[in-house]
């Protein structure tokens, strides 16, 4: 999977936009991407560490995820 991800660019899952890519996780030695961390919210916001398996496609338009909002939900949040 080649993808080109671009930070900002939305992101939906199968049920609607679940937010926009803050970050890119690169692996260092093989220097794949591995997951993405996805922005959610205004006031009260939330990063989720989204691995890039779950990435269905990604057009200039946006990333495209293949489970529910709901299934997003579980994902790890993103700590610093």
């Amino acid at each position: 999977m080649d993808y080109t991800f671009t930070i900002g660019a939305p992101v939906y899952t199968t049920d609607g936009r679940a937010g926009k890519l803050d970050r890119i996780v690169v692996d260092p030695r093989t220097r794949r991407v591995t997951h993405l961390i996805l922005h959610r919210g205004f006031l009260q916001t939330e990063d989720r560490v989204v691995p890039v398996e779950l990435v269905q496609r990604a057009t200039p338009e946006g990333i495209y995820l293949h489970v529910t909002s709901q299934e997003l939900a579980s994902q790890p949040l993103y700590k610093e």
